[in-house]
């Protein structure tokens, strides 16, 4: 290797050439305005991290070229053939001598052996995983030519000499038994030619080799070693070449002056040298001094400690960086540290450094422990010069008016030191008792618009708060919860309404089964205190209060094999008692904030009466001399509740869901209790199922129906019923929907719900699902909802309130090659006309590298008057497999964007 002397000479000769390269080239990079030297670096932030960091990239460089060099001129490890064998061994195998001696066997490349081959193991070997000792078990030993025995002293085997143990094969030309001198017990033992210790997993073979039987250690000089070994995607190939070979247990073994790799021994892509090699089961690590990366026969990086994972085990340790550039963040670097605590605790810090923002702190501690497990993940960045900029081109951007005053004084309110805290905490109790809390909370409201991505556990505009506690057995079931939400208001998105706040809220059920002459009883109760936030535009209150909801029932179930019937009796009643009410006017849509201070303490119940029916019929049938089951499940459903005027009622947390094939046999259209639905009304639905006769796996199922109503709707939650478009109609929407399973790869879901009234789909959704295998997948989807999407509040069904989305997505390899493939993603909104997420990238992975190029846009931000704001980035992802990736590690997006996607970079 390179003496200190001479590397540090070469660095200091390459310091001025590379400092003036990197000026250069960071005045031209865009962005950056051209500066004169006399301007001072420190005045500009993005091309002071430029500068610096491509200065010191470019030394590391410098200095690695000089290392190459240098190691260019080393001795390689000698083999133990000489030129003339060794090409008649290549010849004969088709392989390289290497691969050959490891027992490579070539196969084409394909999923199963993305390097075109795998390593051939004796079956006997196989049979016996974990061997004993090599001292202590008994040795079978052959040889086809002379013994030479001594009865004190060595005694040598002489000819294609075998050594055999359950689990264990040594082979070699010629075989010295040394005795030990007290004892005359054979405690040692000499090897030469051709030497080949095995072992399941495990292969060494050199020219000598030296066994100490009492010490149960083994040196092997001038050859190679082949072991398998636990990791992320499962087992993983590694071998290299060495000088000598010690294997001092059966979990521990060095190397001195030897090679590692993962890649194929035919053609390898890179490998390590180093001076000392230690791999160490016991601790999961792999260690190595004085280190060069070679790329095919290039040096490309010199470190002179290494340590990297040979297991899935977790390990304290600088983690691999990442770096890319994206429009919100300019160049990036982020540099992570992991903190292996404890077996059941660990830590992630990581400092990620910004050109546009600066230096954001985010920290991960997670904890498993025998009853709670969670995790707290915390971040901070100072002086976020982003953020500063961002709140004076909002400001020119979104001129002030009654509408937009309350968002700029938050926003200028808010501090240039950002920050967010995450925690989760789950805790079993015991086997009926269980409790959760969650805590989440930003600095500003646009937190999580700027560095969501980074924490990956929340992206919303509603950051949930809340304790809760639980019960359970086998009729009672009883949960206590403290809730609260933070509500993000963003100038540059659509207008979020808040939450209320249940402080706190008390739910208490049971159900009886077997009760008596063959009746079922059960209840539902619920007690909620409701608060709520002052309006965020005029600061006028909401209706605040409490509500007790009751809902005992009695029903007598009758179950045969030819179908079922359930009459059911209900009460639904509920209690209010409620401040800043007032009767809501015919005008006020939505009913949201009230002027007035009135009370309002009224109960409402409500009988529920409804009768469940259904046949069932089957029949088999086949396919291509396969046989099938075919069953026909026609259902009928009757419900009646009496109509009750209910305006005075505020809305704490009730919605009025799309309506689907599920919506037919419900009890109450409403979700939530401060409305219940009028009804008299019959459903009537039809399914039918296919199943594989032989598996019993479900092939085919869809159902379709409707509703008839003997009654309109009155009870609505806006006063004009825009939101019920069933209230004018004698029938509802055909609701349908169907799951089919063409085969092991294709699979097809759909739910739709057609309007014959107004002749037009209410809502639909449909997928289509091809996995092949995990590099073969193809998504294909469409959505549509009436006021699937608000947007427009005067308003309800303007065509701007309607969800209308189609996406599609794929992993496919390229044709003729087996380790190329694209990815790509695709989410448009038709409504709106702009696309949601796109992306579009390669990938490139074999059996012991991978790479990966994606350009990615994600919508970040649409306001009320569709202006967007998209996240822009590139990044290229790059790993040796047993070392671990380099690049934007954000797989994320490609994991949430495409269904069924494995990121084999997970396993770095």
């Amino acid at each position: 290797m390179i003496g200190h002397e001479r590397y540090n000479l070469l660095m200091l000769k390459g310091a001025a050439w590379v400092r003036t390269f990197v000026w250069a080239l960071c005045e031209k990079l865009p962005g950056f305005v051209s500066l004169s030297k006399k301007a001072g670096i420190h005045k500009k932030p993005g091309l002071r991290v430029c500068w610096q960091a491509g200065l010191l990239i470019g030394l590391f460089l410098w200095a690695n070229l000089a290392m190459g060099e240098q190691a260019k001129k080393s001795t390689p490890v000698k083999t133990p053939e000489t030129r003339a064998t060794k090409n008649a061994i290549c010849a004969n195998t088709g392989v390289s001598y290497w691969a050959a001696i490891l027992g490579w066997i070539p196969t084409t490349a394909s999923s199963q052996h993305l390097c075109g081959g795998y390593y051939a193991e004796p079956a006997d070997i196989l049979a016996h995983p974990n061997p004993a000792a090599i001292g202590d078990i008994p040795m079978n030993i052959s040889a086809t030519g002379q013994l030479h025995y001594s009865l004190k002293g060595n005694s040598t085997l002489e000819g294609n000499v075998t050594m055999l143990q359950p689990g264990r094969e040594i082979n070699a030309d010629q075989v010295t038994l040394i005795p030990d001198p007290k004892t005359q017990k054979i405690s040692q033992m000499d090897l030469a030619g051709h030497v080949r210790y095995q072992e399941a997993g495990k292969l060494i073979v050199g020219k000598t080799s030296h066994i100490d039987l009492e010490k149960k250690s083994i040196i092997v000089k001038q050859g190679a070693y082949h072991l398998v070994r636990e990791a992320k995607t499962g087992m993983m190939d590694t071998w290299g070449t060495a000088e000598e070979a010690h294997r001092e247990s059966a979990l521990l073994s060095w190397f001195k002056k030897s090679t590692y790799t993962t890649c194929s021994p035919n053609n390898p892509s890179w490998h390590l040298k180093s001076n000392h090699l230690v791999l160490n089961e016991a601790t999961g690590r792999g260690k190595a001094k004085h280190v060069l990366l070679y790329v095919k026969k290039m040096p490309v990086f010199y470190t002179p400690y290494l340590s990297f994972p040979i297991d899935k085990r977790r390990y304290s340790g600088l983690l691999y960086p990442s770096f890319g550039y994206n429009n919100q963040y300019g160049s990036f670097i982020s540099l992570p540290y992991y903190f292996n605590l404890a077996p059941n605790d660990d830590d992630t810090l990581t400092l990620k450094q910004m050109s546009k923002r600066g230096l954001l702190i985010n920290n991960l501690f997670r904890y498993l422990t025998p009853k709670n497990a969670g995790y707290l993940e915390m971040g901070f960045i100072s002086s976020d010069q982003g953020f500063r900029r961002f709140k004076a081109d909002e400001a020119q951007l979104y001129p002030a008016n009654h509408y937009n005053n309350p968002f700029l004084e938050a926003l200028n309110n808010s501090s240039n030191n950002r920050s967010n805290i995450v925690f989760h905490n789950s805790t079993v109790l015991n086997a009926h008792w269980s409790a959760s809390a969650d805590i989440n909370h930003v600095s500003d409201d646009y937190y999580f618009q700027d560095f969501g991505s980074d924490f990956g556990s929340i992206n919303t505009n509603q950051l949930l708060n809340q304790a809760l506690i639980s019960y359970q057995d086998e009729r009672w079931q009883f949960s206590g919860r403290i809730q609260d939400w933070q509500t993000l208001h963003l100038i540059n998105q659509t207008f979020v309404q808040d939450q209320y706040r249940r402080l706190p809220e008390l739910n208490l059920s049971a159900f009886w089964p077997e009760g008596k002459n063959g009746f079922t009883y059960g209840f539902d109760s619920q007690w909620v205190n409701f608060d709520h936030a002052n309006d965020f535009f005029s600061g006028l209150p909401y209706p605040t209060g409490s509500r007790l909801h009751v809902n005992p029932e009695v029903s007598l179930p009758i179950n045969r094999n030819a179908g079922f019937f359930v009459p059911k009796l209900a009460l639904n009643a509920t209690s209010y008692s409620v401040i800043h009410n007032q009767i809501i006017n015919a005008n006020n849509i939505p009913p949201t904030v009230l002027p007035t201070d009135a009370t309002l303490n009224t109960v409402r119940a409500l009988p529920v009466f409804s009768m469940d029916s259904g046949l069932y019929f089957d029949r088999y049938f086949s396919i291509y001399h396969h046989q099938y089951q075919q069953t026909l499940e026609p259902r009928l459903f009757y419900l009646l509740v009496p109509e009750k005027n209910q305006w005075d009622i505020p809305i704490f947390d009730t919605s009025l869901p799309p309506f689907g094939f599920d919506t037919l046999f419900r009890t109450n259209r409403f979700m939530g209790y401060d409305r219940v639905g009028d009804a008299n009304q019959v459903s009537l639905g039809l399914t039918s199922r296919i199943l594989d006769k032989d598996t019993g796996q479900e092939k085919f199922n869809a159902g379709i129906g409707m509703i008839y109503y003997f009654h309109k709707h009155t009870v609505c939650l806006y006063p004009d019923c825009s939101d019920d478009t069933t209230t004018r109609d004698k029938a509802s929407p055909i609701a349908g929907k169907f799951t089919y399973q063409i085969n092991n790869q294709f699979s097809l879901i759909g739910n739709a719900a057609w309007d014959p009234n107004k002749r037009q789909m209410n809502n639909d959704d449909i997928s289509l699902h091809y996995a092949q295998d995990s590099r073969r997948i193809i998504n294909v989807g469409y959505n549509y909802a009436q006021q699937g999407d608000i947007r427009n509040s005067t308003n309800l069904n303007s065509p701007e309130n309607n969800l209308n989305r189609i996406n599609m997505s794929m992993n496919w390899p390229l044709p003729k090659t087996s380790h190329w493939s694209a990815v790509a993603a695709w989410n448009y909104n038709i409504s709106h006309q702009h696309p949601q997420t796109y992306l579009y990238g390669l990938e490139y992975e074999n059996c012991c590298w991978a790479v990966r190029f994606v350009n990615s846009k994600v919508l970040q931000s649409e306001d009320s008057l569709s202006n967007t704001t998209f996240q822009s980035a590139y990044y290229v992802q790059f790993m040796l497999k047993g070392l671990g990736a380099v690049g934007n590690t954000n797989s994320t997006l490609l994991t949430n964007n495409i269904s069924g996607y494995q990121d084999a970079f997970k396993g770095a």
